[in-house]
């Protein structure tokens, strides 16, 4: 399912009350998955941040988000900042040839311009020594 769906829940006869908490049920459960790629991961970390949470009725906190899905804070944190990395290069950690870890480095990068340019560098280094890998590891791309 797409993020931008919307499920009505009345379909299937969840009350009006009970809504909020099957949303939040729901995605903790996709969150569960073992198939999930990192940038589902960290849609669904945002999707159920900005949710509302049903017994407070404000949206939850990332210590919320980190308890209901076992992680801790910091790795819930590190997941969203995943997602402001460009696209091709969240393509290319759906594929396998760059870390997520990388991912969230790249960011980490407030500027949406320098996170551009630092993610094509990393996944095609300028003149590369011949013990440096392509594309550039963890502590390379650090």
């Amino acid at each position: 399912m797409a993020t931008s769906d919307k499920i009505d829940l009345s379909v299937v006869g969840i009350p009006p009350e009970k809504v909020a908490a099957a949303l939040e049920l729901n995605l903790v459960e996709n969150l569960c998955r073992a198939d999930i790629t990192p940038l589902e991961e960290a849609q669904g970390y945002e999707r159920l941040r900005t949710s509302v949470n049903a017994g407070t009725g404000q949206p939850h906190t990332i210590e919320e988000v980190a308890l209901k899905v076992g992680q801790k804070p910091s790795y819930v944190h590190r997941r969203l900042k995943l997602r402001l990395a460009p696209a091709f290069f969240l393509e290319a950690v759906n594929a396998g040839q760059v870390s997520a870890t990388i991912a969230e480095l790249v960011g980490r990068i407030p500027d949406p311009k320098a996170r551009k340019e630092c993610a094509e560098l990393i996944l095609k280094p300028q003149d590369p020594a011949p013990e440096q890998e392509v594309p550039l590891n963890v502590e390379q791309a650090k």
